[in-house]
């Protein structure tokens, strides 16, 4: 996709978000949209916030998308983001992820974040334990997710419905 250089070259020292970047990669197979959003980020745990904020600007420059799942959504993109950041090498000095987001409304909206690769560390979890959750809450809330890799790295997406509580109304006696 990008080399690092071309990458640093994206990102002004000035600014803390590089400009939008509309051209066809890997990521763009992922989703049926033609026209996703994306935007390359520092691999830094600051840079999680503007993930969010990102996400929630072009969320909210479509028809409205119902709140809870704007809140989802939310929920695990900055869990996506977080993960590139701290557990590949997107979080080493110089390192880099780039987050995309796309959207039919009415059916779905889908995030993916390409990292730098690396091994991710392995965790044995327990009750106790805070960490090793993150990827199974975006599965409890999206309806399809998954992990792509190359040699660049690995790209870790989901989609959410448009609005996953239209059947709960539908239960509502």
């Amino acid at each position: 996709m990008h080399s690092q250089s071309e990458v640093q070259a994206i990102i002004h020292p000035s600014h803390s978000v590089a400009p939008a970047i509309s051209t066809d990669s890997d990521l763009s197979e992922i989703t049926a949209d033609p026209r996703p959003l994306r935007r390359v980020f520092r691999g830094e745990t600051s840079q999680v916030p503007l993930v969010r904020d990102f996400i929630w600007r072009y969320l909210t420059g479509r028809p409205p998308c119902p709140p809870a799942t704007v809140e989802d959504i939310l929920l695990c993109a900055t869990e996506l983001a977080a993960n590139a950041v701290c557990h590949s090498r997107s979080g080493l000095p110089g390192g880099f992820m780039i987050v995309q987001v796309a959207a039919r409304p009415g059916e779905w909206v889908e995030v993916a974040v390409e990292d730098g690769g690396g091994r991710w560390a392995e965790r044995d979890c327990c009750d106790d334990d805070e960490d090793g959750r993150g990827l199974q809450i975006v599965s409890a809330l999206s309806i399809a997710a998954g992990v792509v890799a190359c040699d660049r790295g690995r790209t870790v997406w989901f989609r959410c419905a448009w609005n996953p509580h239209d059947d709960e109304l539908d239960l509502v006696i």
